[in-house]
């Protein structure tokens, strides 16, 4: 899930995380498990643009219906 740059950085520093990718920067969490988790149920919707697509995850909840994650 995206995260804001403190939090990022702040994870690297503990030495709770490591870089995944420098480009899109992606950091990967080290201590925790697939199995101990709880996953956040998410929808990439296509905004279909006349000369460009806009990509969107999108990120269901209980009380508002959806809430938009990470728009590129």
């Amino acid at each position: 899930m995206p995260c804001d740059e403190k939090r990022a950085r702040l994870l690297l520093e503990r030495g709770r995380a490591r870089v995944h990718r420098v480009m899109p920067f992606t950091i990967r969490i080290k201590d925790r498990k697939a199995e101990t988790s709880e996953f956040q149920v998410l929808r990439v919707k296509l905004d279909p643009g006349s000369k460009t697509t806009g990509i969107a995850l999108v990120r269901e909840t209980k009380d508002a219906g959806v809430a938009v994650v990470n728009p590129v």
